[in-house]
């Protein structure tokens, strides 16, 4: 929440209230809290209510709701998140859109915002698609949808700042 008499940060879903917990853990196992400005799952912890009951889902109650070692309950919101120095939060991407591709975490967003780093590009949408010669529920191909900006001529530039960044993160 952004603070009342505080900074607005652009782009921050702000700071936990004042009875909340927030931390940021890694994304594989979700229990080591990653380090400040570093990307992971967004949990909070705060005195429980029934309203945290998946009613009639135990599966996803289970998932969604874990005790840390010292006993604490909390949430494990699905978000992908950061927090920068100052404790501000900032929503990255869902875990659910995440797709696995030839082994490697993807996220939809972080795709797009590749794309939408070419002057030719004027929106554009990612999602994974199911690869048809792999198994079922298997890993997919990132796949776009965009629309180039009026007048832009297709280069092939698009495709080859994507292998740029294949040799790194994202």
């Amino acid at each position: 929440m952004n603070p009342v008499r505080g900074e607005n940060r652009t782009g921050s879903i702000g700071l936990p209230l004042p009875d909340m917990e927030m931390r940021i853990v890694d994304l594989d196992e979700g229990v080591a809290e990653v380090p400040v400005g570093e990307v992971g799952e967004a949990d909070h912890a705060r005195p429980p209510t029934d309203a945290w009951l998946l009613r009639g889902m135990p599966t996803e109650t289970a998932n969604a709701l874990r005790r840390d070692a010292d006993g604490k309950l909390w949430l494990y919101t699905g978000d992908i998140a950061r927090m920068d120095e100052d404790g501000y939060f900032y929503i990255v991407d869902r875990k659910k859109d995440m797709a696995l591709i030839g082994g490697f975490n993807v996220y939809p967003r972080l795709v797009e915002d590749v794309l939408m780093e070419h002057p030719a590009v004027q929106e554009v949408g990612v999602a994974a698609i199911p690869h048809p010669r792999l198994r079922k529920g298997g890993p997919g191909s990132p796949e776009s949808l965009g629309r180039r900006q009026a007048g832009a001529d297709r280069d092939g530039q698009g495709t080859d700042r994507l292998r740029q960044r294949e040799a790194g993160p994202l």
